[in-house]
């Protein structure tokens, strides 16, 4: 006891002090569990729709993702924007700009390099053997054009030599990168992608105020057809059969369910004797799938 009373003093404020932050714990406690919520959803309604796995502790990644569309949306927070998906239709506009939102297009130019000398070394051999009119590929994930365009590279320079006709069919879920493989620029950084002997007949550099850009020629260009595809959805609405489907670096983003459905919805869309390209670090033996295994990351139809 102090004689200036104190003692009654000091131990008032812990109390109130701990009834302070016991609140503001439970406020932030309740905050953090409709925040958690929230994201929840958007990681069900992303494999729903597009079949992509997005485990539970990737919350900053969807934060650093959906934050701009919220600013945009003028939503306070991320409840606000889950309360928003859930009022509209499925057919919405705005499902269309999530998934643009949340999935990973991540691609160089003549990435994985070995599948390329596969497909002229191997591939196309096989296939000109079989004395086929059109050479088909499907590019199914196609990001922002790179791969479609590495592809267009690589065949334009082997029938320069021994001319055959040959089409790509670019495809990707997110309409956005879509629209800038269609448009074939990119920043100078990433010429150096490109192998110099193939610099020469594939890009147009910038000048004057474009100077850091360069454009994939015309001649590249018109072989090459743009949809968007969402590879879940099967049986997919494409026409043509295709030689080869290159799906590279998406499976890794799928359940094994997933990918044995997708890996049956490209299997319906290869001609008998075409080949599936998936990426290094993929791999069908964990499903169930008709694919016949021929090399590490290489498939077969049967024929």
């Amino acid at each position: 006891m102090f004689a200036n009373g104190s003692k009654v003093f000091l131990a008032s404020v812990p109390v109130t002090w701990s009834l302070g932050m016991n609140k503001a714990t439970a406020l932030t406690a309740e905050k953090d569990k409709d925040k958690n919520s929230a994201f929840d959803y958007f990681r069900v309604e992303l494999k729903r729709r597009v079949g992509i796995a997005i485990s539970d502790n990737k919350g900053e990644m969807i934060n650093g993702r959906l934050r701009k569309r919220l600013n945009e949306l003028k939503l306070a927070d991320f409840e606000q924007y889950a309360t928003y998906l859930k009022s509209i239709s499925d057919n919405h506009a705005e499902w269309e700009t999530f998934v643009n939102c949340l999935t990973t297009n991540k691609t160089d130019f003549f990435r994985e390099p070995e599948h390329f000398n596969f497909l002229t070394q191997e591939l196309l051999p096989e296939w000109r053997a079989q004395k086929q009119s059109e050479f088909n590929v499907w590019c199914a994930a196609s990001s922002t054009g790179e791969e479609p365009f590495t592809l267009s590279m690589v065949l334009n320079k082997v029938q320069k030599s021994n001319p055959f006709r040959y089409s790509i069919l670019a495809t990707d879920i997110d309409s956005d990168v879509l629209a800038k493989a269609k448009r074939g620029v990119y920043p100078k950084a990433k010429l150096d992608e490109i192998p110099h002997d193939y610099q020469k007949d594939s890009v147009a550099l910038g000048t004057g105020e474009i100077d850091k850009w360069f454009k994939i020629k015309n001649s590249l260009r018109v072989v090459l057809s743009y949809q968007r595809c969402n590879l879940v959805q099967t049986p997919y609405s494409i026409q043509k059969k295709f030689d080869v489907i290159f799906c590279r670096n998406v499976l890794i983003y799928f359940t094994p369910e997933t990918i044995g459905q997708v890996a049956d919805g490209l299997y319906e869309a290869t001609k008998p004797g075409g080949y599936l390209i998936i990426g290094h670090s993929e791999s069908l033996h964990n499903v169930t799938s008709k694919w016949q295994y021929v090399k590490p990351s290489i498939y077969k139809k049967k024929g």
